[in-house]
């Protein structure tokens, strides 16, 4: 039996630069993950099996986790089967990568389980297919991804390693649907004066989301959040990837667990983390 813990991501700029022949959208993101992660076990068995705790929902057939398992099953000949045990903690379809998470953590968790020592290029071929999030979600650095979100490369983020808090309406927003609706972003940031910086002063006014107005507009429930909190509250907010989940960053500890036990009061899909 192997475990993987599969970290949650949030795009601290996410660029939308236009779509692509084949239909994709052309992007530049700058991504970090969270402390918040689902955890996995996969073991040998008898009969493929996968079971979602929190989420049984999620059927096998549509799970790009036991997708991952059927294609490196295939692509190396394994004569085996794998039950696969994911223990859901990041909400779904909340813009926080967690289905990629898991996916990425199922490749890294069956290349150890039998041993068969995949070069990280092909680790990184095999999760290309299996959605533009899980190359990234291989990894456990801040990364720089382009193309559509494929290629990434791994950078140096010279800021405090934030606390979040994060408040998911509970109600999911297709990634699918959000870049469907997505209208041509004319305030792009420069992820090189990003990189460059360090104050607290220079992470606040250079994060971005390109989705977030599209995000807005499809679920109002995100700026309710927003509102609530701005009773009591003057943080630094952005919505993560294509939403709903609305990111707070705190440099205090003590702050951040206020900000969290006040959110709870009313959203109950509301965690407190740190960025890795």
């Amino acid at each position: 039996m192997v475990m993987q813990k599969a970290h949650a991501k949030i795009n601290l700029v996410l660029n939308v630069l236009g779509k692509r022949a084949d239909g994709f959208h052309e992007v530049d993101f700058v991504m970090a993950n969270l402390d918040l992660y689902d955890l996995i076990t996969i073991d040998i068995s008898k009969t493929d099996e996968i079971i979602m705790e929190n989420a049984p929902y999620i059927k096998k057939e549509s799970n790009i986790a036991f997708l991952a398992w059927d294609i490196i099953r295939k692509k190396y000949s394994i004569d085996k089967c794998v039950t696969i045990k994911i223990k859901k903690v990041i909400p779904v379809s909340a813009g926080l990568a967690g289905g990629s998470a898991d996916a990425a953590a199922v490749i890294r968790g069956i290349n150890k389980l039998f041993d068969l020592k995949i070069s990280k290029v092909d680790m990184l071929s095999i999760a290309a297919t299996l959605g533009s999030d899980v190359p990234f979600c291989l990894n456990t650095v801040p990364m720089r991804a382009t193309g559509r979100g494929e290629t990434v490369k791994p950078i140096k983020l010279n800021y405090p390693k934030y606390y979040v808090v994060l408040v998911n309406p509970n109600r999911p927003l297709s990634t699918g649907k959000v870049y469907g609706n997505f209208v041509k972003d004319d305030n792009l940031q420069d992820i090189e004066k990003f990189l460059e910086g360090s104050s607290n002063e220079s992470f606040y006014n250079n994060i971005h989301n390109s989705l977030q107005e599209t995000s807005i507009k499809m679920e109002p429930r995100i700026m309710e959040i927003v509102k609530y909190v701005e009773t009591k509250f003057d943080y630094k907010w952005i919505v993560s990837g294509s939403g709903p989940t609305v990111v707070y960053f705190l440099e205090d500890k003590e702050e951040m667990k206020e900000l969290f036990e006040y959110c709870k009061i009313k959203y109950k899909r509301s965690y407190y983390t740190k960025m890795r």
